[in-house]
């Protein structure tokens, strides 16, 4: 678990369509590659996929208060 095997840059990165978030691709941080795979595991090496992004952006009502 945590070793990158390279069997998902041949079977399951993911089309230029879904390497994003938005629309529904899911990233593996260990990879570091989108993959198109319906599980919560990496296939290749069985690392947590990410499903959202990291940092979200700050309202503008924050800055208001200020």
């Amino acid at each position: 678990m945590g070793v990158c095997k390279g069997i998902c840059l041949s079977k399951y990165y993911a089309p230029k369509g879904k390497r994003t978030y938005l629309s529904g691709g899911k990233r593996c941080t260990e990879c570091a590659l989108f993959v198109d795979w319906e599980g919560i595991h990496c296939p290749c090496c069985g690392t947590k996929l990410r499903v959202r992004i990291r940092s979200r952006p700050i309202p503008m009502c924050t800055y208001q208060r200020y």
